[in-house]
Parts: structure tokens; C-alpha cells; sequence
């Protein structure tokens, strides 16, 4: 046996299955040589791998699209592969449906079971002799190559809403948010999607809050802001100016801005009344 790795060190394709030649050299017959044909016994790996959300409705299904090191057979569409999770290392597995094989990419229909995707995800092979080469040698090492999952999600379509509008600067007077139950003395100013797909997470946020002549009378940041649930977050706002006292009545424009982890950024313009 030869260990390619080491026989070819010069090389960075990751090669499974090739046309490999030997030649052999006799020292006591000058001239002399012979050559063989070197059996391939290397089980496929993933060279790369896609995974596509959808862009219909909740019932509709992702797609997978793995390509391997060489063309493969899929002998079962029974947990295939193996993932784990970025943040968390937690591995899980999703219910696929093989669809097709063009040379060496394999495409799946894919609904995930208890996670869900997101780029910077692990997937390899699972080790139960599903995923094999056009000879019949299957993959069975638990420990085989992992690539980096690269995720493409539909782009989230931010939406805001105040929820109690107009409102009333009395302490006493709180503003709840149906779907969470969430309270707050003053408005909530609610940032969502109503798509199907989990959207990404935002990652920077500004809340200004301007009069009638476009004076800027308060402005929030970030750390401000708060998560509703997976599809949406908010503000809070108590109707007090930057001095602390609270605003007059009348209306007031507000302007998020926030940027997701996807890199989208989003302005939503809003008016808030106060009694």
C-alpha cells in the first residue's frame, strides 16, 4: 500500500479514484522495468456542500447539493451524512430525498429534523456504508473528511410595526405585545418577518426618533434592542427625550436601521403618536 499523501505531497486536490500507474526498476537488469495498474481502494469524501433554503411557502423543501471527490453511488437516502452544528458542536441529521447524480454532485430535497442549517455548519459522510464509488467501496471511516456547510437563505424582508400607536406617556398605562405577552411601559416598536424561513440574526440596530421639524429627540442602540422570538425584535420606548422628559403629543417619525448577519441592511421608516 503507498500513502498518496505522502507520495504526493505537492499536490492540494484530495484525490479518492484515478488512473494510478506504477513502474518498477530492476538495479541487477540495467533497463529493465515493468508496469502495473495500482487498485483503487479509497472510499469517496466531500469535496463540497450546498444547502439552498426555499423560497416558497413552510411545506416546501430545501435542497442539498453535496459533491464528492469522485463520481458516487448513493446506496440509501437513510441519513447519508452527518452535520454539526457551528455555535454549539451538536451533530444532527436531516430527512432527505435523493433526487440526482451529475458526475460527481448528488441533489436532495431536504427537510431538517431538529436544527436549523447555517453557514460554518460540519458535514461529512456517515459511516454506515451508504455513500460508495462506482468499484463498491464504501465510505465506513467515522472519522472521514469534514467540509464547511455554505448556506443560502432568501433575503429576509424586515418589517416594522408599533404595536400600541398612539400611546400615552402615563407610567401607569403598559403596552403588551399579544403574540409574546411582552410589556413595556410606554410602545413597542416590533422589527419582523413574516417569511417561513428562520431569518438571519441582526447584528447591528439604531432606533432614532425625530419631531415634526426632524429634530432628533431620542436615539437607541444595539444593546437596546430586544428578541421577541426566532422571527422578530424590539424597541421599547417610554416617550422621554434624551433629557429624560417625556415628549409632547403629537407624531413622531421613527427610523430603524439595522444590517443581519447576512449582510442586508434595512431602513423602516415609521410614525408613532402620543397622546
Amino acid at each position: 500500500k503507498i500513502d498518496m499523501r505522502k507520495a504526493f505531497p505537492y499536490t492540494s486536490l484530495i484525490k479518492t479514484s484515478d488512473n494510478i500507474y506504477a513502474s518498477a526498476l530492476f538495479s541487477t537488469f540495467p533497463g529493465e522495468y515493468r508496469t502495473g495498474t495500482i487498485t483503487d481502494s479509497a472510499a469517496p469524501v466531500i469535496d463540497s456542500a450546498r444547502y439552498l433554503y426555499n423560497t416558497g411557502d413552510a411545506s416546501s423543501p430545501d435542497t442539498l447539493i453535496v459533491t464528492f471527490t469522485e463520481a458516487s453511488v448513493i446506496a440509501s437516502s437513510q441519513a447519508p451524512f452527518i452535520f454539526s452544528a457551528k455555535t454549539t458542536g451538536t451533530k444532527y441529521t436531516m430527512t432527505l430525498s435523493f433526487v440526482n447524480t451529475i458526475k460527481n454532485t448528488a441533489k436532495f430535497t431536504a427537510i431538517p429534523s431538529s436544527y436549523a442549517p447555517l453557514t460554518g455548519d460540519s458535514i461529512w459522510i456517515n459511516s454506515n456504508n451508504t455513500v460508495g464509488d462506482a468499484v463498491g467501496i464504501f465510505q465506513n471511516n467515522a472519522k472521514n473528511r469534514k467540509v464547511l456547510l455554505k448556506v443560502t437563505r432568501p433575503a429576509s424582508a424586515w418589517r416594522v410595526i408599533v404595536v400600541c400607536n398612539p400611546f400615552t406617556t402615563d407610567p401607569a398605562s403598559n403596552c403588551t405585545e399579544s403574540n409574546s405577552n411582552t410589556q413595556a411601559q410606554g410602545t413597542i416598536i416590533k422589527i419582523f418577518t413574516k417569511q417561513s424561513v428562520v431569518p438571519p440574526s441582526i447584528t447591528t440596530a439604531k432606533l432614532g426618533i425625530f419631531d415634526v421639524l426632524g429634530n432628533c429627540i431620542r436615539n437607541m442602540q444595539f444593546p437596546e434592542l430586544k428578541r421577541l422570538d426566532a422571527y422578530s425584535y424590539y424597541f421599547t420606548w417610554d416617550g422621554r427625550n434624551r433629557s429624560g422628559r417625556y415628549a409632547g403629543s403629537g407624531i413622531y417619525k421613527a427610523i430603524v436601521n439595522i444590517t443581519d448577519e447576512d449582510g442586508k441592511t434595512s431602513v423602516l421608516p415609521a410614525k408613532i403618536g402620543v397622546k
